[in-house]
């Protein structure tokens, strides 16, 4: 059962709209939504994040740390309406969260909560595999912008098996000093000296991402630099080298 399958019938057991974030809460899957879905539920949709002030909001009721269903009340100042958080845990850590936003004519037990926590089980497994993936990608990134003529050669062929980035995709390289909120699913990471390199695919849709993560960095404090366009991770080296700018 790949996530989106575990999303589905955690959405279709309890009856319920449910959004899977990873443990940087950047938006993974969904289920198909009710028609009152809350506004921070459509924002996380559209950005593929979450914004750093519901984040914070959650993580104040420790769901990182525990093994058992949470509920969180409604909140206004993040329009957010109340809704249960399953922790998606592996190996003891948290890997990501299942949210589970209840329909208005439906009620969710105990007892249905005990009985889908196998399934976050499913979903921290499968992140965890993710994150080391990604711990991978991170240095595959460092050696692209910044390695030898072998170490970026590798580093491109490890990227591109990855589907992240396919040959030829047009992507930003942005340069990051301070703290980053999540920055999607399809970014990835490395530091750059005293910098953080963020490498994103260019926008598919309304939403452009290189906006959306330079404004989510600046409203959290951070200074952030866009690199140019690039037309393939080749071009990245020449063109959005963080260090270079």
């Amino acid at each position: 059962m790949n996530l989106d399958e575990v999303v589905t019938e955690v959405a279709e057991r309890l009856s319920a709209s449910v959004v899977l974030v990873d443990r940087a809460f950047s938006l993974i899957a969904y289920s198909t939504q009710s028609p009152d879905v809350d506004k921070d539920r459509v924002q996380s949709i559209l950005t593929r994040s979450c914004p750093p002030d519901a984040r914070a909001w959650y993580e104040n009721f420790g769901i990182a740390d525990t093994t058992r269903p949470v509920i969180t009340p409604e909140n206004p100042d993040i329009e957010a309406s109340p809704r249960i958080c399953l922790p998606a845990r592996h190996a003891g850590a948290a890997y990501g969260y299942l949210f589970v936003l209840p329909d208005e004519n439906s009620a969710v037990s105990d007892g249905d909560l005990t009985a889908v926590m196998s399934l976050a089980g499913q979903a921290g497994a499968q992140l965890a595999r993710t994150a080391r993936g990604r711990d991978d990608l991170a240095v595959a990134v460092t050696d692209l912008l910044e390695g030898d003529r072998k170490a970026f050669a590798r580093a491109t062929t490890r990227i591109e098996d990855s589907g992240l980035f396919p040959d030829g995709c047009a992507l930003t390289v942005l340069a990051v000093d301070g703290l980053l909120p999540a920055p999607g699913a399809r970014a990835l990471l490395a530091p750059i000296g005293s910098l953080t390199a963020v490498m994103i695919p260019a926008g598919d849709g309304a939403v452009d991402p290189v906006r959306s993560v330079a404004e989510s960095g600046a409203g959290a404090g951070a200074l952030v630099g866009v690199g140019g366009a690039c037309q393939g991770l080749r071009s990245a080296r020449r063109n959005g080298n963080p260090s270079r700018r």
